[in-house]
């Protein structure tokens, strides 16, 4: 199976606990249709170091989907202390 990465522009997700810069990687099987099976979301606090790190399965078929499973794990961890 083909598989490759890629990266998606940062942006800034704020919650309860501050704002954080949000890197996300998604890994793509070609195999599969080009939709992305997996995306990794890495948050940065203010200073640029990683304060914590999503794996999310897909697939994710739908334009913006990915970034909104993200946001509602981020909201979740961060404004509630869960995943």
């Amino acid at each position: 199976m083909s598989i490759s990465t890629s990266r998606a522009t940062a942006f800034s997700h704020t919650s309860k606990s501050g704002s954080h810069e949000v890197h996300l990687e998604f890994i793509w099987a070609h195999e599969m249709g080009g939709v992305a099976q997996a995306v990794v979301a890495t948050f940065a606090d203010g200073n640029g170091e990683q304060c914590k790190q999503f794996i999310l399965q897909g697939p994710f078929s739908e334009s913006g989907s990915a970034r909104k499973a993200v946001i509602a794990k981020a909201d979740a961890w961060f404004n509630c202390g869960r995943e």
